[in-house]
């Protein structure tokens, strides 16, 4: 089995913009994958989200009814 990488970028003026954006490309990327029989696993995939604005807000994404898991680079860091 392969881990596919896939790198997207955007240029957004609001947080309502980016999610937008995310959702309709992410649903894209899935009909892409069916096209070549293919699946996208979404209890294994995960998004993170960089940006040098400093006012960007996580929202949930979902591609077809399933919650995407955002990966955290501080995941398991230990700030004691």
């Amino acid at each position: 089995m392969q881990m596919v990488l896939c790198i997207i970028t955007y240029d957004f003026q609001s947080n309502n913009d980016m999610h937008k954006l995310i959702q309709e490309d992410l649903l894209l990327l899935k009909q892409w994958y069916s096209s070549y029989g293919l699946t996208m696993n979404c209890s294994k995939t995960e998004y993170i989200v960089f940006s040098r604005k400093e006012c960007i807000t996580s929202q949930e994404v979902v591609v077809e009814g399933e919650k995407l898991k955002e990966y955290s680079l501080l995941s398991g860091y230990n700030f004691g």
